[in-house]
């Protein structure tokens, strides 16, 4: 496809996705080409908040601090002894916290049975790389030493993602700390040439410009994101745990996930790519509005439950 062409989603989303859209873009404020960080992230909590979901009956939740690291402790009734999942928020490295995906979390923890630990990472353009996925590592080798006899699995989406395969990468060299990995809609430092990037490049819910001024922002402006370290730029991959990807059709992200999953596969890797068919970019939020949405939610907790369910490789 060529850059100039025009995708017509209206083909390729159905009627519910398509009003989940135009609901997204109703609630987001119309911001000036000259506003803030804090007006951009205090826009997308709004959003956030838009569509947020009451959480399950018979959740603990608990919020504690490592250091100068927010963290959230989800604790579902009869909750696996021995399995916890880290979940790191998705939002460009620059949106998002605690609140953005806290009904998300909520979910998924009610619904895999599995404890959940959300982590509020420092953001760019304030802290810049490595300091996210510094705060990430910091929380997950806490909790490794915490409950060294449990499993433990990272989660996230987009940014959340990259940053959940970095630590992955990190902490797997010597040793199999990770169990598994969920990477929902993930941004992986793919190459902008794709066909994806180009395809999807203003496709609703995320534009091919935005990845690349989200990547200059964590990585800094004189840096070229496609330059920049991260889970598609490394050269090995055989120490990676068994994977769970998720890619959205219609993102320009999607070709990042199938290609990861390759790369795994290739290593000898169990890793598995869904690309789910008329999605977007963000769909998580919309999973109580479309149908097709609420499918892929129950895709995902569905690969959550395989993966948690395989014998420990530890």
């Amino acid at each position: 496809m060529q850059e100039n062409e025009i995708t017509d989603y209206s083909q390729l989303l159905d009627a519910e996705v398509m009003r989940f859209c135009a609901e997204t873009s109703e609630v987001l404020p119309a911001l000036s080409p000259d506003a803030s960080v804090d007006e951009h992230r205090q826009a997308y909590l709004e959003l956030c908040r838009h569509f947020a979901a009451p959480h399950p009956q018979g959740l603990t939740i608990q919020d504690w601090t490592l250091k100068h690291i927010s963290c959230r402790t989800y604790r579902p009734e009869h909750a696996h002894p021995d399995k916890i999942m880290l979940y790191f928020h998705g939002g460009g490295f620059v949106l998002g916290n605690l609140e953005s995906h806290d009904s998300i979390c909520a979910d998924i923890s009610h619904l895999s049975g599995l404890t959940l630990i959300a982590v509020d990472y420092r953001l760019a353009p304030e802290f810049q790389h490595p300091v996210p996925l510094s705060d990430c590592l910091s929380v997950t080798e806490y909790i490794h030493t915490q409950y060294p006899d449990a499993q433990l699995y990272l989660a996230g989406d987009s940014a959340g993602a990259w940053l959940a395969a970095m630590v992955s990468d990190r902490l797997n060299t010597d040793s199999q700390t990770i169990s598994g990995q969920v990477l929902i809609y993930p941004t992986l430092s793919g190459d902008l040439s794709w066909p994806s990037y180009i395809q999807h490049s203003n496709a609703p819910g995320l534009t091919t410009a935005e990845v690349r001024r989200y990547g200059q922002l964590l990585f800094g402006a004189d840096t070229d994101p496609e330059d920049a370290e991260g889970p598609l730029k490394r050269n090995d991959f055989a120490h990676l745990p068994p994977s769970c990807i998720f890619s959205a059709e219609c993102d320009p992200l999607h070709d990042d996930g199938p290609e990861y999953a390759r790369r795994l596969h290739n290593a000898g890797v169990d890793a598995m790519c869904v690309t789910q068919r008329g999605l977007i970019h963000g769909y998580l939020r919309g999973r109580y509005h479309a149908q097709r949405i609420a499918q892929a939610f129950d895709e995902i907790i569905d690969g959550i439950r395989q993966l948690t369910a395989r014998p420990s490789q530890r």
